[in-house]
C-alpha cells in the first residue's frame, strides 16, 4: 500500500490561504540548522498591499543576508551568493 503524503511537510499550511485565496506572503526570518525559515502571514481578501508592508518593515527591521545552503547528502553549510 502506498504511504499517504503528509500534508504539513507538503504545504499544509498554505492550504488555508489557497482554499479561500487569501494573499500570504512568507518573509525571511533567521536560519536553523543553517537552512532558511520564515514566516507566513496572511491578510484578509484585496489587501496584499498591507502584506508587502509588512515585509518591507520586517526587511528594513531584520536584513536578511543574500546567503543560500549549500546542501549535500545530508548536510547544510551555509555559503554566501
Amino acid at each position: 500500500m502506498d504511504k499517504v503524503p503528509d500534508l504539513v511537510t507538503m504545504g499544509g499550511l498554505t492550504i488555508i490561504s489557497n482554499i479561500y485565496g487569501n494573499p500570504a506572503v512568507s518573509i525571511p526570518v533567521g536560519t536553523v540548522n543553517d537552512l532558511p525559515v520564515g514566516m507566513q502571514v496572511l491578510a484578509r481578501h484585496h489587501r496584499d498591499a498591507e502584506l508587502f508592508d509588512v515585509a518591507l518593515h520586517v526587511e528594513r527591521e531584520n536584513p536578511w543576508p543574500l546567503v543560500a545552503p549549500a546542501v549535500t547528502a545530508g548536510s547544510a553549510v551555509s555559503t554566501a551568493v
